[in-house]
């Protein structure tokens, strides 16, 4: 993807379900942003952050330093975890506010929202800020909470999550497949096959 001119490069919000100090994300989130800006983008990265890994302090300033020598604007949110809905649902409401707060610095051409939370999170943002809403999809989540015996099959939960699922295909302006293999059920999915990439996690050991 290349910047619209020197002046004005393309302003992306990429939003994460991770924290970029546990392990997925040093090794699949910190390295694409890094890589999207060496290529002219200007990156706005937000992530959901565990407590245990914000009191690291010489951890968060050796990412934030590393981040920001490469112009990635990094907004480590705190991530909550119990109880389970209310908590997904304030943090949802925090990432909201943030992003319309980072509005006011400029309009955002793309909302590239990483895994399903932050998809449903990143498709309303998207909706707020009149941007183009990019889907990167981790997995077929609602199927794995019933491979993982977390959701019974055919459930409610189940199948409204499935229904988000399969919403964010279909109004994502693009979507980013994990593997080739996926594709052909994403765009039963999503209606079409137009709109669709594969970026394979490979990372950064």
């Amino acid at each position: 993807m290349k910047t619209r001119n020197s002046a004005s490069p393309i302003r992306v919000l990429y939003l994460v379900y991770w924290g970029a100090l546990e392990p997925l994300g040093q090794s699949l989130v910190v390295p694409a942003v890094l890589r999207f800006a060496d290529h002219g983008l200007d990156i706005s990265l937000i992530t959901f952050e565990k407590s245990e890994d914000l009191d690291r302090a010489e951890a968060v300033r050796d990412l934030a330093e590393r981040l920001s020598a490469r112009g990635v604007h990094w907004h480590p949110l705190r991530y909550h975890k119990r109880p389970k809905w209310p908590a997904t649902l304030f943090d949802a409401l925090v990432a909201i506010v943030l992003s319309l707060r980072l509005r006011l610095a400029g309009r955002f051409d793309v909302v590239h929202a990483r895994t399903f939370v932050a998809g449903l999170i990143g498709w309303l943002i998207a909706r707020l800020l009149g941007a183009r809403f990019v889907y990167h999809n981790e997995g077929f989540y609602p199927d794995e909470q019933v491979d993982a015996g977390v959701w019974a099959p055919g459930s409610r939960v189940y199948r409204f999550a499935r229904g988000l699922e399969t919403a964010l295909y279909r109004h994502a302006d693009g979507v980013v497949a994990l593997s080739h293999a996926s594709l052909p059920f994403i765009a039963q999915r999503r209606g079409n096959g137009a709109g669709l990439a594969v970026s394979p996690s490979v990372i950064d050991v």
